[in-house]
């Protein structure tokens, strides 16, 4: 939790410019590490996407593209350096509005049944 805070912290001081909207999210960037110990570099960018909700973007479903993210080696200052880009993509924007339509209406309706069967019993 202190890591996530301390990313956090860290994204908040040095974005440029508003944090996201809830658009898709594409993401390049370098993983810096300042050892040779062998770690999995995609469980690194999983914390750091975890730290990075409600800071960068709303949820990190909406990252939609992992571009070129690479690990280098600086003993001196680990880091990890990400880009963002808000990004479109009409088809899967579509689908996912028609999911949420759809999950509302199963929502209503079963909240809808609930009821019903409160008033037979």
């Amino acid at each position: 939790m202190a890591y996530q805070k301390s990313v956090a912290r860290d994204a908040l001081c040095s974005m440029q410019g508003a944090p996201c909207s809830g658009k898709l999210i594409r993401v390049t960037g370098t993983v810096y590490v300042g050892d040779v110990v062998v770690r999995d570099l995609t469980n690194v960018l999983e914390a750091v996407f975890d730290a990075l909700q409600k800071v960068a973007y709303h949820n990190d479903f909406q990252i939609h593209e992992i571009g070129n993210v690479v690990r280098r080696l600086d003993r001196k200052n680990p880091r990890v350096e990400l880009t963002l880009w808000e990004i479109e993509d009409p088809v899967w924007e579509e689908a996912r509005e028609k999911a949420w339509v759809n999950r509302e209406k199963s929502e209503a309706r079963k909240k809808r049944a609930g009821q019903v069967q409160g008033r037979l019993v």
